[in-house]
C-alpha cells in the first residue's frame, strides 16, 4: 500500500511538473512568419522529419525555417478544400488529408497527390464530403466517417460501401452531425461512432455495415454503456482505448485484448470544462493531454498496469483555445492554437533583456556605456540632459534616476563611466569630467588641465601600473592620468612627443603592457620607450583602405581585435605585425559589427551586429557563433561601441536603446540536430523534381536550374549558415539562411553541387547533387560517329559517281582532243620557236648594251694610259696597264653571265678603284658593306654599278682641284639592296651645262637605264636609279649622290 502510494505521488509529481509548461515556454508562429491561418486544426510529423499542420485556410509543411503552403485552386492535385480538419499518417511516406469538401492522400517524399470524393450520385443537399474521420483498411480501402454517413472508398476511388443517413428521412440538425470517430479493431473491422446512434461496425470481409449497440459483438459492448455518449474518445493502439463519458464525471480504460475495463472518477473543474471539441492527445509514455472546451488543456497519467488514472486540474496555456497537440521525434510539443502555432523550447535562451529605458516619459536617449560597482550596475545614457541609471543586479530593476548637472542642447554622445576611487564614478560628458558619489549621489566637476576642458572627454579603464587614458577625440587631445599620483601628461600634435594622428577615440591596452590609441588611424604608446610609435591607416579586409575604427579590443595572447567601417573584424598579432580577416571574404557570416567585449572572455571575444545579432568568435580554432531574436535578443540597434563582461560575476552586458541585454557566457548552449540537409526540388523549364536523391538529370535545353533545399530544424537556439560551391576547384559561396540555389546557363556536363550547413556550435553538415545536363542529340558520341560514318559515305559515293561521269565524259572528248591535239602541236611548235627567238634576241640585246658599255671604259682606260706616257709617268702607265689588263679579263668574264654575286661586283669596284687612285694622286674612296647582306648569295646585273663610280669620276671629280673623295655604301631596305655614290665634285647639274660632257654622261645613263628595262622585261626584275645634286639641298657641298635600288633575287 506504501509502495502504490509513492508511486501516485511520483506519478502526480510529474503531471504537474509538466503543468508548469505554460506560454513563456513556447514559442508562437502566425500568418506573420508565413503561416496560412492563424487556427491550426491539426498537426503531424513525417518520416523525412517535416511538421505538417492543417488550418481553417490551407495545409502547411514546417522545416522549422520557412512555411510552404498549400490550397485548393483549379488544379487537379490541390487540396479539395482549404478548411483542413485532421492530419492522419497511414503509412511511411502517406498522410491523408481531411478537409470539409474531400480527402487528399498525399506522398511526403514526392508530393505526389491524389484526391477521393464521394461520386456525384452520393450529392445531396448537405456537404457529404465534409469529413470527420479516417483509416486505412487492411485491403488498402479507407473507411470514411462523414457527417451524413459512412462510406468506403477503394484506393483507386471507386465507392466499395456507402450508408448515406439522409436516406433514411432523417432531417434538421441531426441529419448533418452523423459520424464521429473511427477505430481500427485487431480483427480489421471498423467501428464507427455516431452522433446520436450509438456505434456502427463495418466487416470488410462480408462489406457489411451492422448499426447499433445490439446488433454489435459482445467483446465491443463497452463501447456502449446504456443511455451514455461519450465526450471525448481516443485509441491507443488496435486494443486500447480512452473514452470520457459525457453525463458522468469519469475516464473509462478499456483494454480488448484482456477484457479489462476500469473506470475513474474525473475531477468535476475538469469535465465540466469540456465539450465536444475535447480531444486526448499521447505526449509521452504514460502520460497525456484533453483539450479544454474553453481554452487551454489538462494533462493525465495513466498507470497501464492497474488502468488508474490520475488528473492534474492545474490548466495549461489558458490564453490559448487549444485544438491540436502533437509530440514530434524530439519529444517537443506542439500545440496548435485558434491564435497561431505554438512550440516547446527545449532549450532555454542564452539572453534575458530589461526594459530600463521609457522613451515617451524622456524623450529620445539610448544607453551608451555601464559599469559595475559592488552590487550595482551604473548606465550611462545619451540625452540632451547627461543621466546615470542605477540598476540593482539582483533584481535587475532601476533604483535610482541621476541627472548630471549641466545642460547642453546637442546629445550627449556616448558617455563613459569608469571608478578610479572608492565610491566614487568618474563620468566623461560632453562639459568635461563629473565625479558621482555612489553613496549619497551627490556630484560635482573634476579638475582637469587646459586642453582637456570645455569639451567631451572618454573615459578609459586603469592598467596596472596606475595609468589610465583619456581622450578628447574633437580637440585631437590625448591625456595619460595616473590614479596615484593624480598627474595629467596631455600629447597633442604640438607636443613632444606628439600625437601621431589627429581624432582618436578609443584606447585599450595590450597584453604586453603597451597601450592603444584608434580613431582614424592606430598607434602605440611603447611604455619602453615613452614614445608614439606602430603607426597604421591601412588595414586588411574588403575595405582596407577605410582609416575608421569604430571599435576596438585586446586578448590576453598578443593580438588587437578592430573593426572597421563594413570590414568585418580584424585580428593584428603584435608580435607577427600581420593582420587576420574574419569577414564575409574569409567564409563568415558577417561583415558590419557595432560593438564588441571589452576583453577576452573565456577565449572568446563577443561582438554585436548591426542586424539584432549578438555573436563570439574563438579564438583559439577562428569559429563564430551568431545569436538573434531566437535566442531572447529583443528588437533594437545595438547603442554601445563595447559589450562589457563582468569577470567576477561572470556575466556579460550589452546595451541597446532602450534594453539592457545579460547572458553568462559560460552557458552558452550545445545543440545537436540529427537531421541532414535535404534537396526539397530542383526546378527547370517545364521540369520540377522533388527530393531527387543523389543525382539529377536534364536534357540541354532545361540548363537553367532552382534548387530548393532545406535543413530540418527545430531548435530555437540553432540557426545554419548555409555554403555552396560547384565542383571541388571553387570556393565555397556563403549563402547565409538563403535556401535557394540559382544556377543559369549550365553547359552540358557532369557538375558536382556541393552544399555546406554550419550552426553556431560548428556542427557541419553536407551533402551532394550530381547535375548532369545531356548534351544535344547531334552532340553526343554515337550521332557524331554515325554522322561521320554517312559523311564519308556520302562522299565515296560521290566520288565513285564523279568518277563514272568524269570516264564517259573523258571517252566522249578523247577523240575530239586528239584532233585538236594535232592541231595545237603545229602552233605550238612554232610559238617555241618564235619564244627561242625572242629570248636569244634579247640576250643579244644585254650583249649588245654590255659591249657598247666596255668600248666607252676601255677609252676612258686608254685616254689615262696615253696621259701618263706623255708625263713621263711611266712606272703608274706600267702599274695602270696591269690593273686595266685585270680588269679587262674580268670583264669578259662577266659578259658571259647575265647575274653575277654582289660580292664580284665589288671586287670588281676595289680593282677599278685602285686603278684610278693611280691616276689622279689626291683620289679617295671609301666602301661601307652592310653586315646584314650575304654578298655571296645576292645577284646583280654586272656592270651596272661601275659605270656610275666611273662617271662620278670623270665627269664629277675630274673638274676640280682639291681633293677627290667617293664614298660607296651597300645596305639593305625591306627586300631591297641599296648602293649609294657619292662624290663631292661639281655636281650633276653643272655636268649637264657641259655640252660634249652632256652627251657623253646622257648616252652612259642611257645605256644603263635600257639594261634595267630590258632586265625588268625578261627576269621581272625590280631596279631603279636616281640622281642627286647636292647643291638643291641648298647647303655649301657640291657633287652627286647617285641610288641604285635593286629588288633582291
Amino acid at each position: 500500500m506504501k509502495k502504490q502510494f509513492l508511486i501516485c505521488c511520483l506519478i502526480l509529481y510529474g503531471c504537474v511538473a509538466h503543468a508548469q509548461l505554460q506560454a513563456s515556454s513556447f514559442e508562437r508562429y502566425t500568418v506573420q512568419q508565413g503561416l496560412s491561418d492563424n487556427n491550426v486544426f491539426c498537426i503531424t510529423q513525417d518520416d523525412l522529419g517535416y511538421i505538417w499542420l492543417g488550418t481553417e485556410n490551407g495545409l502547411n509543411r514546417f522545416d522549422g525555417n520557412v512555411f510552404q503552403s498549400f490550397y485548393h485552386d483549379t488544379s487537379s492535385y490541390s487540396i479539395p478544400g482549404n478548411h483542413v480538419l485532421e492530419l492522419k499518417r497511414t503509412g511511411l511516406h502517406e498522410i491523408l488529408v481531411l478537409t470539409q469538401k474531400g480527402l487528399q492522400q498525399v506522398n511526403t517524399t514526392t508530393l505526389a497527390r491524389r484526391n477521393y470524393l464521394l461520386p456525384e450520385t452520393e450529392r445531396t443537399p448537405a456537404n457529404p464530403n465534409r469529413l470527420t474521420d479516417v483509416v486505412k483498411l487492411k485491403n488498402g480501402a479507407f473507411a470514411i466517417s462523414t457527417s451524413v454517413g459512412f462510406y468506403v472508398m477503394h484506393a483507386n476511388g471507386g465507392l466499395a460501401y456507402a450508408y448515406n443517413r439522409l436516406r433514411g428521412g432523417y432531417s434538421g440538425s441531426e441529419m448533418v452531425n452523423y459520424g464521429r470517430n473511427i477505430f481500427l479493431l485487431p480483427d480489421h473491422n471498423a467501428l464507427l461512432f455516431t452522433k446520436d446512434e450509438g456505434v456502427s461496425l463495418y466487416i470488410p470481409a462480408t462489406n457489411t455495415f451492422v448499426r447499433y449497440r445490439t446488433a454489435l459483438p459482445a467483446e465491443w459492448s463497452a463501447f456502449y454503456p446504456p443511455g451514455e455518449d461519450w465526450i471525448a474518445r481516443y485509441q491507443m493502439d488496435s486494443v486500447r482505448f480512452m473514452l470520457v463519458h459525457s453525463r458522468q464525471r469519469s475516464f473509462t480504460y478499456y483494454n480488448a485484448e484482456n477484457g479489462k475495463v476500469k473506470v475513474s472518477a474525473m475531477p468535476s473543474v475538469i469535465h465540466d470544462d469540456l465539450s465536444e471539441d475535447s480531444r486526448i492527445f499521447p505526449l509521452s509514455k504514460g502520460r497525456f493531454a484533453i483539450t479544454s472546451g474553453g481554452s487551454g488543456y489538462y494533462t493525465f497519467e495513466l498507470n497501464e498496469q492497474t488502468g488508474v488514472v490520475i488528473f492534474d486540474e492545474n490548466r495549461s496555456l489558458k490564453g490559448y483555445k487549444c485544438n491540436y497537440l502533437f509530440m514530434d521525434k524530439e519529444e517537443r510539443l506542439w500545440v496548435g492554437t485558434s491564435n497561431g502555432l505554438l512550440y516547446e523550447k527545449k532549450e532555454q535562451p542564452l539572453f534575458t533583456s530589461y526594459m530600463l529605458n521609457d522613451y515617451a516619459a524622456e524623450g529620445y536617449s539610448y544607453f551608451c556605456y555601464l559599469t559595475r560597482y559592488k552590487d550595482r550596475l551604473y548606465l550611462a545614457k545619451a540625452a540632451r540632459q547627461p543621466h546615470i541609471t542605477v540598476v540593482d543586479t539582483a533584481t535587475m530593476k532601476v533604483i535610482k534616476k541621476v541627472t548630471l548637472p549641466g545642460y547642453h542642447i546637442n546629445y550627449d554622445e556616448n558617455p563613459s563611466i569608469q571608478c578610479y576611487y572608492p565610491d566614487t564614478l568618474w563620468i566623461g560628458t560632453n562639459d568635461g569630467i563629473t565625479w558621482l558619489d555612489t553613496k549619497n549621489y551627490h556630484s560635482g566637476k573634476v579638475a582637469l588641465p587646459e586642453p582637456l576642458q570645455h569639451g567631451r572627454v572618454a573615459l578609459n579603464p586603469v592598467m596596472e601600473n596606475g595609468d589610465t587614458w583619456m581622450i578628447r577625440p574633437w580637440g585631437g587631445v590625448v591625456a595619460k592620468y595616473n590614479i596615484h599620483t593624480r598627474q595629467f601628461t596631455c600629447y597633442t600634435n604640438t607636443t613632444n612627443p606628439r600625437l601621431p594622428f589627429e581624432r582618436p577615440k578609443q584606447v585599450v591596452y595590450d597584453a604586453y603592457g603597451d597601450a592603444w590609441l584608434s580613431g582614424y588611424g592606430l598607434a602605440r604608446w611603447n611604455y619602453k620607450t615613452h614614445r608614439f610609435d606602430t603607426l597604421m591607416n591601412r588595414y586588411n579586409g574588403l575595405n582596407k583602405d577605410e582609416d575608421n575604427i569604430l571599435s576596438i579590443t585586446a586578448d590576453s595572447r598578443g593580438s588587437l581585435w578592430l573593426h572597421s567601417f563594413e570590414n568585418g573584424l580584424q585580428e593584428y598579432r603584435i608580435k607577427e605585425k600581420r593582420f587576420i580577416g574574419h569577414s564575409l571574404l574569409d567564409g563568415v557570416s558577417f561583415n558590419a559589427l557595432v560593438s564588441l567585449s571589452n576583453k577576452e572572455v573565456a577565449g572568446k571575444i563577443w561582438f554585436s551586429t548591426p542586424s539584432n545579432q549578438i555573436g563570439n568568435i574563438n579564438l583559439q580554432t577562428g569559429s563564430s557563433n551568431i545569436y538573434g531574436t531566437k535566442d531572447g535578443i529583443p528588437e533594437g540597434r545595438p547603442s554601445a561601441r563595447y559589450i562589457f563582461y563582468d569577470e567576477a560575476a561572470d556575466q556579460c552586458y550589452a546595451l541597446l536603446a532602450k534594453y539592457l541585454i545579460r547572458f553568462r557566457p559560460s552557458a552558452e548552449p550545445v545543440v545537436r540536430n540529427n537531421n541532414n540537409i535535404l534537396i526539397e526540388q530542383v526546378a527547370a523549364p517545364n521540369a520540377l523534381v522533388h527530393y531527387p536523391g543523389d543525382t539529377v538529370e536534364f536534357p540541354y535545353k532545361q540548363n537553367n536550374l532552382s534548387i530548393r533545399f532545406t535543413l530540418i530544424n527545430y531548435n530555437n537556439t540553432s540557426s545554419y549558415h548555409f555554403y555552396y560551391r560547384l565542383n571541388e576547384s571553387t570556393s565555397w559561396v556563403p549563402l547565409r539562411n538563403q535556401r535557394t540555389i540559382n544556377m543559369t546557363s549550365l553547359s552540358p556536363g557532369k557538375y558536382t553541387l556541393y552544399i555546406k550547413a554550419l550552426d553556431r556550435n560548428q556542427d557541419e553538415k553536407t551533402k551532394q547533387l550530381l547535375i548532369i545536363i545531356h548534351p544535344p542529340f547531334w552532340n553526343t558520341w554515337w550521332f557524331i560517329t554515325l554522322s561521320t560514318l554517312l559523311l564519308v559515305a556520302a562522299v565515296l559515293s560521290l566520288l565513285k559517281w564523279r568518277e563514272l561521269v568524269l570516264r564517259r565524259a573523258a571517252a566522249v572528248k578523247f577523240d575530239a582532243q586528239a584532233k585538236q591535239n594535232e592541231e595545237m602541236k603545229g602552233r605550238l611548235q612554232l610559238e617555241l620557236e618564235l619564244a627561242v627567238l625572242n629570248q636569244q634576241l634579247t640576250e643579244m640585246e644585254m650583249k649588245a648594251l654590255h659591249a657598247q658599255m666596255n668600248p666607252h671604259f676601255i677609252f676612258n682606260c686608254l685616254n689615262s694610259i696615253v696621259g701618263m706616257i706623255i708625263y713621263q709617268q711611266n712606272e703608274d702607265a706600267s702599274r695602270y696597264l696591269n690593273k686595266f689588263a685585270q680588269l679587262i679579263r674580268e670583264n669578259l668574264d662577266h659578259s658571259k653571265r647575265s647575274f653575277i654575286t654582289l660580292q664580284q661586283n665589288i671586287n670588281y669596284l676595289h680593282n677599278y678603284l685602285k686603278m684610278e687612285q693611280i691616276r689622279f694622286t689626291n683620289f679617295e674612296y671609301e666602301m661601307k658593306v652592310d653586315a646584314l647582306l650575304d654578298t655571296e648569295e645576292i645577284m646583280i646585273a654586272p656592270m651596272l654599278i661601275q659605270p656610275l663610280a666611273e662617271n662620278a669620276i670623270w665627269h664629277g671629280l675630274q673638274a676640280i682641284e682639291e681633293k677627290k673623295q667617293l664614298k660607296i655604301s651597300f645596305s639593305k631596305e625591306k627586300d631591297y639592296l641599296v648602293c649609294e655614290i657619292e662624290d663631292n665634285g661639281v655636281g650633276i647639274n653643272k655636268t649637264k651645262d657641259h655640252h660634249s660632257t652632256t652627251k657623253h654622261l646622257s648616252m652612259g645613263i642611257e645605256n644603263i637605264q635600257k639594261r634595267i628595262l630590258l632586265l625588268r622585261q625578261k627576269y621581272n626584275t625590280d631596279c631603279v636609279i636616281t640622281f642627286t645634286d647636292k647643291g638643291d639641298r641648298h647647303t655649301d657641298e657640291t657633287g652627286t649622290i647617285v641610288t641604285l635600288t635593286w629588288k633582291i633575287i
